[in-house]
């Protein structure tokens, strides 16, 4: 029994220590200051013999005439993307530990440098990335919103200046921090406010409605970018008095297509559903949604969990597909 004390005080003190340097180090690059300590320049491999598994497998995707898909980067547990206003690079989150930033720097259209964003911040399921028009980087954790100002020209270095907008553990309540519904969404609105999506609560019950919806658990909530004002929303099917005009909900693997790349009958929304990709006209009248690509319901590959769609700004999108830790590019007549 005292040793399980002991061996429990130690954790515990452990955990402390960890919290309190994670949050010395977010204190000193606000200040702009630099850590001093060395940086996990953790980068990924993008050539070799699982890249061109890859490739292989994606010889079995079916495409509308005239699209081509081909493998972007590798990086592993890739969930939501940002494009950043430059088309500097491509940022990945995921519900692990990582954020990927992804560089083409000799804009061949495929990855050149897949490496850890920031390595000198412990992110703790880092799924929700976004970007302001501005070019600032929202970074929405399980239970944390940090933003990276002008990150498109700084993160080349493992210090990059950041800020703590909603700090750790108020995001959402103590009881709903499940490691399990811990996925997240973001999205900048047109009225140049952060949208974020909480995911389903850890226990859906009568008695934990009036938390749920004070808190945004299961729904979206709206901040200043700031991390100010914060507002709960309520679904749309919800709400009877109609809604706010700037109310959006977050993309959630939706992408809603303004390049000029694809033919004009492909252009309109995208979405990403796991083993497919969907494409709703813009003409299309109710939810008349049609397959835009399939194939990716092999069983016995490691492929074919599709999370998040982001536009290129040659016109392109990209496909993220988490299972297989990979990026995919569609293009047009290329």
């Amino acid at each position: 029994m005292r040793a399980s004390r002991l061996a429990s005080a130690t954790l515990g003190l452990l955990l402390w220590t960890t919290l309190c340097s994670a949050q010395d180090t977010i204190k000193t690059l606000s200040q702009m200051k630099s850590t001093g300590g060395g940086a996990d320049w953790q980068s990924i491999q993008q050539t070799g013999s699982f890249a061109d598994k890859i490739r292989k497998n994606l010889e079995k995707v079916k495409l509308p005439e005239g699209f081509k898909i081909s493998l972007f980067a590798i990086a592993p547990d890739a969930g939501h993307m940002a494009v950043g206003p430059q088309g500097v690079a491509v940022f990945a989150g995921t519900r692990k530990s990582d954020v990927w930033v992804i560089t083409d720097r000799n804009k061949d259209r495929v990855a050149d440098e897949v490496k850890r964003f920031a390595p000198t911040i412990s992110f703790r399921s880092p799924s929700g990335v976004c970007f302001s028009k501005d070019g600032f980087l929202y970074i929405v954790e399980q239970n944390r919103v940090l933003v990276f100002p002008g990150v498109e020209f700084t993160y080349e270095s493992a210090d990059v200046a950041v800020a703590e907008i909603v700090p750790q553990g108020k995001l959402v309540p103590p009881e709903e921090n499940s490691q399990n519904q811990a996925a997240r969404d973001c999205e900048v609105g047109p009225d140049n406010k952060l949208y974020i999506s909480l995911g389903q609560p850890l226990i859906v019950s009568p008695e934990k409605a009036e938390l749920d919806t004070r808190s945004g658990t299961g729904e979206t909530i709206r901040i200043d970018r700031d991390g100010t004002k914060r507002e709960a929303l309520v679904r749309s099917d919800d709400n009877s008095t109609g809604q706010d005009e700037h109310i959006q909900p977050t993309h959630s693997g939706m992408l809603i297509y303004m390049g000029t790349m694809f033919p004009e009958n492909y252009r309109g929304i995208f979405s990403a559903q796991q083993t497919r990709v969907m494409f709703l006209p813009r003409a299309a009248e109710g939810n008349a949604g049609k397959i835009f690509i399939e194939g990716w319901h092999q069983p016995t590959e490691d492929i074919g969990h599709l999370v998040d769609i982001v536009e290129l700004h040659d016109g392109s999108i990209l496909v993220s597909d988490e299972l297989a830790g990979a990026i995919y590019r569609i293009s047009y007549g290329e």
